[in-house]
């Protein structure tokens, strides 16, 4: 029997990423577009995990001239399919996982939207119910912003829908954001066995030590407990 919830990743590619993030100062292209990738198939990996149906629509897949116009062409794609319920995700949360988008999947049942907000007043996931997308308002909606929750917020109020809010994340979009991000995992981790790779190779493996140095120098000496990733 085929699902009514779809997953939709949107995401641009590897190669765009490296032209927008740096990660680590004076990274090489090369390791950036590697970092980019590992961190986009770490997400294709949690979304896999929940035996969903899911769809990527990457850059050259994407139409329209602003972020709106791609984000809802690509939603109409998937609801063309049939589907009820998508949740749409992107590459920069590395903190996604399978457990929480099953979670989402869950929370649709009882909800006409779910939002997965960062610290940044953004959004790194959206579970969206039919009945409860509009496409005019999703266009009026200020994407990549730090008032989107807020708009989100009046969403749900004029359309009078119920929404189940998760736990905010951390994404990465500085140095500093990918410098809390290796704090918190684990050297066990696959994520990390990865990067450490990717950064050992580079030009900036030099730096590399200092992050985990200071990372973790901080977390024993001082006791902060970062929440547990995947492991």
């Amino acid at each position: 029997m085929q699902s009514d919830t779809a997953i939709l990743i949107f995401s641009r590619t590897a190669q765009e990423e490296a032209l927008i993030k740096q990660y680590v100062p004076n990274l090489s292209q090369q390791a950036k577009v590697d970092i980019a990738q590992v961190l986009i198939e770490h997400v294709q990996k949690a979304v896999q995990q929940t035996n969903l149906p899911y769809f990527t629509h990457f850059s050259p897949q994407q139409k329209g001239d602003t972020f709106g116009l791609r984000l809802t062409h690509a939603i109409e794609s998937v609801f063309q399919q049939g589907f009820e319920r998508i949740i749409i995700v992107g590459n920069d949360c590395p903190s996604l996982s399978t457990q929480l988008l099953r979670q989402t999947n869950q929370q649709l049942l009882f909800h006409d939207l779910v939002f997965g907000p960062d610290f940044n007043g953004g959004v790194f996931l959206i579970g969206l119910h039919r009945k409860a997308y509009n496409k005019s308002d999703f266009l009026q909606l200020p994407w990549q912003t730090s008032d989107l929750q807020d708009a989100f917020r009046r969403y749900i109020t004029n359309r009078q829908a119920s929404a189940f809010w998760l736990t905010a994340k951390k994404d990465i979009n500085t140095v500093s954001d990918f410098k809390t991000f290796l704090a918190q995992l684990s050297t066990k981790h696959y994520l990390y066995k990865q990067l450490y790779r990717i950064l050992q190779t580079s030009d900036a493996i030099h730096q590399f030590p200092s992050f985990i140095y200071q990372t973790h120098y901080h977390v024993i000496e001082h006791g902060w407990r970062a929440p547990p990733m995947l492991i």
